[in-house]
């Protein structure tokens, strides 16, 4: 049975956070309750002896948001209570997810303490399957001093260091401490276009002899804003340094490309190219412009059980929608590759997915919204090749109806399925249907 991984104090906070007044100290408190019942008749995913199961599902999100003059708080969190009829899974009460930002400055326009918390789901195994045994939690913790130092107009030199702590619910999997500093130079040519140079360093602190390894990375970032949108463009040169191996040499990319009424669509294209270990992964919220938290599309983070990779990750995600009259599509499709560039373990890694989506939505009425969505991904398991290669298809039929505007109610139809030419037991076929009820508290 999987043990509950979720503390008193998150529980304790939770109740307290729902006493407080939207308006109490300065908060910009916002609560919803959601609950939901999915039908399935095929709930542990099998290829033959499918199980028919109800799952009850049960969640709270709750965010706070205070920006006061020497203080910055930004914090979302889920706890979410699941319960399966027939106990096909374990009934579980947990905090699934969480995002905290928090800043402190110590010397106005000058030095802020900064603390960050996430909490975030990952497979244990990504060639499994995406069940509940083979989900876990990984929770990181990171604090430390930053310095702004504004040295003209048009230019700012930034300094900071931080320590990182790492948690995976998972008692086999890895669990790192590390110290990470950056120094970083920022020069506005113009008011539409940034040009920064910056330089980093990571260590592991914490880690049995061949898990440790020390990272260096220096870097060029140009941003400029075009009409309607913007590009950026990041190169650096990583060098790692483990602590039994050779060294390895890497550059890293991360281009984007986001433009309004291209061609009658919003669009978004994006390559990536990155080196992290394989115990933080590379799922990490972030907050937008606006002061919203956001989480980039894309599957789960992975574990990889009880072994330390350093990933090196290439990833091509583009994406595209229009609204037309009441109709509204977006289409996406994403490329990726991980492969051990280094790695801490008795085996290698290499792994690549490629997918893409169409959706299609119609606004029925004011209050009425009905859709349909398609979906591919092609996983190809190159460094296990007993798997094989798995296709998976999947399609759904949603609505959702506002009742009030604080009040919503929804449903679904899909249908997923996994074909696999050289193992047909991974192969699996489901049919599942939901319904759910949405409360915006305050």
């Amino acid at each position: 049975m999987k043990q509950v991984f979720v503390t008193k104090k998150a529980l304790t906070t939770s109740l307290f956070l729902l006493l407080l007044s939207p308006d109490i100290y300065a908060l910009r408190l916002t609560g919803v309750v959601t609950t939901n019942a999915e039908y399935s008749n095929n709930i542990d995913l099998k290829s033959t002896e499918k199980i028919e199961d109800l799952k009850q599902t049960a969640s709270l999100n709750v965010g706070l948001r205070e920006d006061r003059k020497n203080f910055q708080a930004n914090a979302n969190f889920n706890l979410r209570a699941d319960h399966y009829y027939k106990g096909t899974f374990s009934d579980e009460t947990s905090l699934t997810t969480g995002f905290g930002l928090f800043n402190f400055d110590m010397i106005e326009s000058f030095l802020t303490w900064k603390t960050s918390f996430s909490r975030t789901e990952v497979l244990t195994d990504s060639a499994d399957k995406n069940t509940p045994d083979n989900r876990t939690h990984r929770n990181i913790l990171s604090t430390g001093p930053a310095i702004l130092y504004k040295m003209s107009r048009t230019s700012n030199l930034d300094l900071s260091a931080k320590y990182i702590n790492v948690k995976n619910s998972d008692e086999d999997t890895f669990d790192p401490e590390h110290v990470n500093g950056d120094i970083r130079y920022t020069y506005k040519i113009n008011r539409a276009t940034r040009l920064s140079v910056n330089t980093n360093y990571e260590s592991v602190i914490d880690g049995d002899g061949d898990e440790e390894y020390k990272q260096y990375q220096i870097g060029v970032s140009l941003w400029r804003e075009v009409a309607y949108g913007m590009l950026q463009f990041d190169y650096g040169r990583t060098r790692l340094v483990p602590e039994n191996e050779n060294n390895i040499d890497t550059n890293v990319f991360d281009v984007s490309f986001i433009r309004k009424q291209f061609l009658l669509h919003d669009i978004k294209v994006r390559y990536k190219q990155n080196v992290r270990s394989s115990s933080i992964g590379f799922i990490a919220p972030s907050v937008s412009e606006d002061g919203e938290i956001i989480i980039e599309d894309g599957e789960l983070g992975i574990t990889y059980g009880s072994e330390n990779f350093v990933i090196r990750r290439k990833q091509f995600s583009f994406s595209a929608n229009r609204y037309v009259s009441n109709y509204n599509y977006v289409v996406k499709g994403l490329w990726q590759q991980d492969e051990s560039s280094s790695r801490v373990s008795s085996m290698g890694l290499n792994e690549r997915s490629r997918g893409g989506s169409v959706r299609v939505e119609k606004q029925l009425s004011p209050s009425l919204v009905a859709g349909f969505e398609y979906s591919f991904q092609l996983k190809n398991f190159a460094s296990r090749p007993s798997i094989g290669k798995d296709k998976i298809n999947t399609y759904r039929f949603d609505t959702s109806y506002n009742i009030t505007s604080g009040f919503s109610i929804d449903g679904y139809v899909g249908f997923d399925a996994r074909s696999n030419v050289s193992d047909q037991s991974r192969e699996y076929e489901e049919i599942a249907t939901g319904f759910g009820l949405k409360w915006n508290l305050f």
